[in-house]
């Protein structure tokens, strides 16, 4: 099961990386982590309340490309007004207080495939920090 997860989140990091820059954007927000240097760079194109296209510039692990990459894939088509709850619900879940994401609700399959791969972030400190450090920049554009 272990291997499982490690592959999903390479895979969502290589998926950021990957991820090609956007042209024009309506919005942008820059996170740095003073614990570890990570530092993110999200930026979205809003369209009547619906985020149309986002990317994500990482400079850190992989672990924090691997939260960009989940966050890009999860909020593509997404309105701003449930960006904040897909926000509030990973927070919840990664507090405990709440067995599901957030991430799941509407999803499609490829899109719940990703977010499946939260599971592996509640395994350790730094990848919760790193899960929700991504979600923090999405949150703030």
């Amino acid at each position: 099961m272990e291997s499982l997860y490690q592959t999903q989140l390479l895979a969502l990091a290589k998926f950021a990386r990957d991820a090609p820059p956007l042209r024009s954007y309506t919005h942008q927000a820059v996170v740095n982590n003073p614990v570890c240097g990570d530092k993110v760079s999200a930026y979205l194109t809003v369209k009547d309340d619906v985020i149309t296209d986002c990317t994500a510039d990482v400079k850190g692990c992989a672990l924090c490309e691997a939260g960009a990459g989940l966050w890009i894939q999860s909020v593509t088509g997404t309105s701003l007004t449930d960006l904040v709850k897909l926000h509030d619900g990973l927070a919840d879940w990664l507090a405990g207080k709440t067995k599901e994401t957030g991430l799941e609700t509407g999803m499609s399959p490829d899109k719940l495939r990703g977010a499946n791969a939260c599971q592996g972030y509640k395994k350790s400190a730094s990848m919760r920090v790193a899960g929700f450090f991504n979600g923090d920049c999405f949150y703030n554009c």
